[in-house]
């Protein structure tokens, strides 16, 4: 890419299995942390996301990737799970070199973050999700009470 690009080009990798995964690496100012946006249901990176890159990159590495079965990346299974789709950020993150990163999801993205982070902690120190469940386990979270039950 060049350095003066504002969006760089499309990227792809092959994954295991021969299915393979588009994505766009936006450098960042050296040594800076990694994001890795998540788009939703349906969307693509670009579509869900573009928003966010100019801003981000100002002080990250920006990773933003079309999820499998969605924009320029490859077929899902025909069993589609958040599972998979989990462990082919894993599988790109590794192969861009990145160690940790931080898993920032949108909606169906979200879920996908937070399964990151509950497989690989060492690898996510926590998600970021927006416009998502609380949880990604099925199970709704309740609030914290901020003051004790009287009587």
């Amino acid at each position: 890419m060049r350095s003066d690009a504002l969006i760089p080009r499309h990227e792809t990798l092959r994954l295991p299995g021969g299915r393979w995964i588009a994505y766009r690496d936006f450098p960042g100012p050296p040594g800076a942390e990694t994001v890795l946006l998540l788009h939703g249901i349906g969307m693509t990176a670009d579509l869900n996301l573009a928003g966010w890159f100019a801003t981000l990159r100002q002080r990250l590495r920006v990773v933003a990737l079309d999820l499998r079965g969605h924009g320029r990346s490859g077929c899902p299974s025909p069993e589609f799970r958040l599972e998979d789709c989990a462990d082919d950020v894993l599988a790109l993150a590794k192969a861009l070199g990145i160690e940790r990163f931080i898993a920032t999801g949108y909606s169906m993205g979200g879920l996908i973050a937070q399964l990151l982070w509950r497989r690989h902690p060492e690898r996510t120190p926590a998600p970021v999700t927006s416009s998502g469940p609380q949880r990604s386990d099925g199970h709704r979270c309740s609030r914290r009470r901020s003051r004790s039950r009287s009587g």
